[in-house]
């Protein structure tokens, strides 16, 4: 019995006690788990995941289907229940008003992006990646870089190729195994597996903070490996206010492996919880500007987010005056 195909099955997680039971192909099985208590949460221990299949897991809460409060995951604060939107439940944190949902398919922590790429279709998506590393070193002068959720795009061996000193890090373990074939085993890697002392000047995470589960676990690996010259930066959508349903096809909190729906206030906290500050820009496309080429829509609540150090609040601060829109046209 390969359990940990059934566990990735399309199925349904059902608590019962100190066993878990998964459908799957219209077969039962049942095996005990281990919990952990995290801000008020039962939820499956993300050590007993890993021991028992071997790869890299997020934890997963043991939810009720009752809308109960529930407390915030940067701030421990209460966070009542916002709205029903997607038949998702998603709850703001009164003090810090991030917004999240609970309802995390447990398949998200070990695909990603993966395979597919991250905007249209296998190995699509990138120049996000491209643009963000690229004017980095070019105006800050700094040099290493991990694209950090990269996925299967064109941008690690691209920047490989034109000398740049980069690592790339996913959750896909198919796609480690292929970089690692390709490049060497110090060239990519899991979240998990960094390189003992790793520090990177430049760390990119296009469309990957709002995946963040255990967001303060996945937050405090980045600035583990943060180099002091360093900088974060990558995109995903900013809360407007207003319902979470907004005017796009798919919704962007439809999706199931969004969990995390930031804002520039959230946002902002959880990077002076590190002493770090935040500064966000919109983009041309997918954003404001043009339709982006895979949905034929504006995408006006997507931003670019660059997470740094006061010693360059000046550079970025003028950047805003000048470029509030950066020039990225490609997804």
């Amino acid at each position: 019995m390969n359990l940990k195909k059934i566990l990735f099955a399309k199925g349904v997680f059902h608590p019962g006690g100190n066993k878990i039971s998964v459908l799957g192909k219209q077969v039962q099985y049942i095996y005990p788990f281990e919990t952990v208590k995290k801000n008020g949460l039962l939820m499956i221990s993300a050590n007993w995941l890993f021991s028992k299949f071997r790869t890299v897991l997020h934890p997963f809460t043991i939810s009720s289907s009752k809308a109960e409060d529930l407390y915030c995951k940067i701030c421990g604060s209460k966070s009542p229940l916002k709205e029903v939107a997607y038949k998702r439940n998603f709850y703001e944190c009164s003090k810090c008003k991030f917004i999240f949902t609970n309802d995390f398919e447990i398949a998200a922590s070990q695909k990603g992006m993966g395979m597919e790429g991250s905007w249209s279709g296998q190995g699509g998506g990138g120049y996000r990646e491209y643009y963000l590393a690229t004017f980095l070193q070019k105006e800050l002068g700094l040099k290493e870089i991990l694209l950090f959720g990269t996925g299967n795009t064109d941008t690690f061996r691209k920047l490989k190729n034109e000398g740049y000193d980069v690592r790339g890090c996913d959750i896909t373990p198919e796609l480690i195994k292929i970089r690692k074939e390709e490049f060497g085993d110090d060239s990519f890697f899991s979240p998990v597996t960094f390189p003992k002392n790793s520090k990177f000047d430049i760390i990119v995470c296009v469309e990957v903070f709002e995946h963040f589960f255990d967001l303060k676990s996945s937050f405090d690996l980045l600035v583990s490996v943060l180099s002091d010259k360093g900088v974060i930066c990558g995109t995903t959508n900013f809360y407007p206010g207003g319902s979470i349903v907004d005017s796009n096809k798919p919704g962007y909190m439809s999706h199931k492996g969004h969990v995390a729906y930031w804002s520039s206030i959230s946002l902002g906290n959880l990077a002076k919880k590190f002493g770090l500050e935040l500064l966000s820009f919109e983009m041309v496309r997918p954003g404001s500007v043009l339709p982006d080429e895979k949905f034929g829509q504006l995408w006006p609540n997507k931003r670019v987010f660059f997470i740094y150090k006061n010693i360059y609040g000046n550079f970025f601060h003028n950047l805003y005056k000048t470029t509030p829109i950066l020039p990225i046209d490609k997804p």
